[in-house]
C-alpha cells in the first residue's frame, strides 16, 4: 500500500516537507525491512509507478519486501514550487533533514533496520546527482545509491573530489538512458 501524504517540518530547512510512503503486502508480519529513500518521490509514483513496480518485484520473489519513502521536494503548501534544485546540489542542510530528521521519523514510526548497509538513496537527474552528494557526505547514513541519467553539472567537481577522496563504503547502481 502507498499512503497519503505526511508532512514534517524540518528545522535544518526551516520549511515543511511531505512524503509518502510505501508498505509491503503483509508488512504487519515484517520487521527490520530495508528503506528505499526516492527524492522526487511524486514523479516516481505519477510517471514511473513504482510503488507497483515493487509489488510486482516483491510478489514474483525478485526482491526482499522492502518499504518505500517518497520524498516530494514541492512546497507542500504550493505544489508548483519546487524546491529540487536548492535541496538537491550537495545541500548540508538537506542531507541533515533527510539524516536527523526523516530517518529518525521513519524509524520511530515503522519496522524498519538502522543498518546502514540497508537503506538506499535513490534519484532521477538532479536527484541522482543527489545520491551522489550522500555517497560523499552521508556514507555513514546511506551505503547504497541509486543514480539514474545523474545531472552532474551543477556540481562540476563531483567527480573528481570522489577521485581524490578515500572510497567511501558504498553499492552504486549507475543507469542512463532517455525518456521514450
Amino acid at each position: 500500500g502507498l499512503s497519503d501524504n505526511h508532512r514534517i517540518s524540518s528545522k535544518y530547512l526551516k520549511y515543511d516537507l511531505q512524503y509518502r510512503v510505501y508498505l509491503p503486502k503483509n508488512y504487519a508480519k515484517l520487521t527490520d525491512l530495508s528503506v528505499i529513500y526516492l527524492t522526487d518521490g511524486q514523479s516516481y509514483i505519477e510517471s514511473g509507478e513504482f510503488h507497483l513496480v515493487l509489488d510486482k518485484l516483491i510478489e514474483e520473489n525478485k526482491i526482499e519486501p522492502i518499504m518505500a519513502v517518497f520524498i516530494d521536494p514541492r512546497d507542500p503548501d504550493n505544489l508548483s514550487i519546487n524546491r529540487r534544485n536548492y535541496e538537491f546540489f550537495c545541500n548540508e542542510k538537506y542531507i541533515e533533514f533527510v539524516n536527523l530528521e526523516l530517518i529518525k521519523t521513519i524509524e520511530q514510526q515503522y519496522k524498519v533496520t538502522t543498518d546502514p548497509q540497508n537503506r538506499v538513496m535513490m534519484g532521477l537527474s538532479f536527484g541522482g546527482l543527489n545520491a551522489a552528494c550522500f555517497g560523499l557526505l552521508s556514507h555513514h547514513t546511506f551505503r547504497n545509491l541509486v543514480m539514474q541519467s545523474p545531472a552532474m553539472p551543477p556540481i562540476q567537481n563531483i567527480n573528481q573530489i570522489y577521485q581524490n577522496s578515500p572510497p567511501p563504503p558504498l553499492n552504486v547502481y549507475l543507469s542512463t538512458g532517455t525518456i521514450s
